[in-house]
């Protein structure tokens, strides 16, 4: 079975921990100097890897019409080795379990220092102390109660209390994950050390929807957190015993153009919709102070896309799948150009946003009377050319011309009668007589 200890998210709460007030109960300068680490290395084959497009990617990049990639993976979609302190101060919310190791000093009329271990009935024992429990309990409340049996059973004594060698506990990463399995962790490791381990977090699977199965309870995690400007770390320690579920991705939605941080972003777990203004600012907002102009691309019931010009709302909800296109919105007064005519964003725009405009007019379909190509073999040549016909269209196959227009410098121009024998001078001849 491979094993790991302790990680990246249980090493930023140990450090939390140490430098912010200490408590009563921790021994001035008893460890000082560089503390002890582990580095592992997951020893699943497959763990280091390189992250690829995934397919999603590919869809959106051809909507939007540019590179977009998903967010977040960059960062949580990669493996590796991970260290961790082994002992030091930790905090007063940390859950203790068997295996935990307590460092109780006493100085004054009684001057020692015990090390002592969880057992396995989940207590703690000290000469001329009755047992205290200790597995399951939070750190602070069990140096609370040892200092309170110590104070009555040592007189003139001053007690400090900490936790030395921490437990090891087994998890099980499993889901969207690229080495999933058994893990052994540090008692101080997190979702994320887990998750590290086991390779990283694939692009098929969430980043706002890990979950940690204990006791048949569900506890969500939202990694979107973690990546915030704050960088808040799931603080919930890992216990024995704990399930780490990745599950499939959930709806997305896009955002490209002039703005810091353009991706794909994920929605909520179960949200069908998201304003504007949101994904801008997960999207860390403009690329710079001014006036933008917003149009979702959308994805009709048919399956064809069709432009939503959002007017500057960012308040506009955009669903699953969507885009949203973030352009500048340039009022010039010398040099405008009018779009006029059968246009879905009819009005004044700059010459600089034109480009953007015959981009998406390229899109909307044609409408009203449309000469086609109909030659079998030039529509073989050019398939572009083979226009899809819609309901309601009414197609009008004219005559074949039964004349011959000859015009330009002859004596009198005008339309002849086509004869299959007659050829191009045939014609010019018969005007000049």
């Amino acid at each position: 079975m491979p094993s790991a200890i302790g990680s990246g998210g249980g090493l930023q709460q140990l450090l939390g921990g140490m430098g912010q007030g200490q408590n009563p109960s921790a021994v001035p300068g008893t460890i000082s100097g560089p503390q002890p680490s582990v580095v592992v290395t997951p020893s699943k084959p497959g763990t280091h890897h390189t992250l690829r497009r995934s397919h999603l990617e590919d869809i959106y990049s051809q909507r939007a019409g540019t590179y977009l990639t998903q967010f977040g993976y960059d960062v949580l979609g990669n493996g590796g080795s991970v260290s961790a302190l082994q002992i030091g101060a930790v905090q007063d919310q940390y859950i203790l379990g068997q295996g935990d190791e307590i460092v109780i000093t006493l100085r004054g009329q009684d001057n020692a220092t015990y090390n002592v271990f969880v057992d396995r009935d989940g207590n703690v024992t000290l000469p001329r102390l009755r047992p205290i429990s200790a597995s399951g309990r939070r750190f602070g409340d069990f140096r609370r109660d040892i200092d309170a049996a110590i104070h009555e059973s040592y007189l003139q004594t001053q007690d400090y209390i900490t936790v030395g060698q921490v437990r090891q506990i087994s998890v099980n990463v499993t889901g969207e994950v690229f080495s999933p399995g058994v893990y052994a962790l540090s008692g101080l490791s997190t979702v994320l050390d887990a998750v590290e381990l086991a390779g990283g977090i694939d692009k098929s699977g969430s980043l706002r929807d890990v979950t940690v199965v204990r006791d048949g309870h569900a506890l969500h995690f939202d990694l979107y957190k973690f990546l915030s400007p704050a960088g808040r770390t799931p603080d919930t320690a890992l216990r024995q015993g704990d399930r780490i579920v990745v599950p499939p991705i959930g709806a997305t939605i896009a955002v490209a153009g002039e703005v810091r941080r353009p991706g794909i972003y994920e929605l909520k777990p179960g949200g069908r919709a998201a304003t504007a203004r949101w994904l801008i600012d997960i999207a860390n907002g403009y690329t710079i102070r001014g006036a933008y102009r917003l149009t979702v691309l959308r994805t009709r019931p048919d399956g064809k896309l069709e432009f939503v010009d959002a007017a500057g709302h960012e308040g506009v909800d955009l669903r699953d799948g969507d885009v949203l296109a973030v352009s500048k919105a340039v009022n010039y007064t010398v040099g405008d150009i009018a779009l006029e005519g059968n246009v879905r964003l009819p009005g004044q725009y700059a010459a600089g946003f034109l480009e953007d405009v015959i981009m998406q007019l390229r899109t909307k379909p044609a409408q009203g009377r449309i000469s086609i190509e109909a030659d079998p073999v030039a529509l073989a040549a050019n398939p572009q050319a083979d226009i899809e016909l819609q309901p309601g269209d009414r197609l009008f196959i004219p005559k074949r011309p039964s004349e011959v227009m000859v015009t330009g410098e002859v004596l009198s121009p005008g339309n002849y009668r086509y004869a299959s024998k007659l050829g191009v001078s045939d014609y010019v001849a018969l005007r000049w007589l």
